[in-house]
């Protein structure tokens, strides 16, 4: 299992970090990963970002 630190290093417990988001897809919470969201997206209540759930050719 992967393990996540925040920026003091302090580890990070997976309800910390995902989440399920609306449609029932597994969402990252982190603060950083949030606050990149909220300047991309030019909204400041981004409460989660959902992994891609379906990728065509090329995607990662």
């Amino acid at each position: 299992m992967e393990t996540f630190i925040d920026s003091d290093g302090n580890q990070l417990s997976n309800t910390s970090v995902f989440t399920f988001d609306y449609a029932g897809r597994v969402a990252v919470k982190t603060p950083t990963v949030l606050s990149q969201a909220e300047s991309i997206y030019g909204c400041g209540s981004v409460s989660a970002v959902p992994f891609e759930d379906g990728g065509g050719g090329g995607s990662a």
